[in-house]
């Protein structure tokens, strides 16, 4: 449960770094 809460974090993590960097458009990785 917590490895399956920790995957889901980094998960919306990266994907909202993903959103902001499309806004900004510069890429990111």
């Amino acid at each position: 449960a917590v490895i399956a809460s920790v995957i889901a974090f980094v998960g919306m993590a990266v994907y909202i770094a993903e959103a902001v960097a499309r806004n900004r458009k510069s890429r990111i990785i």
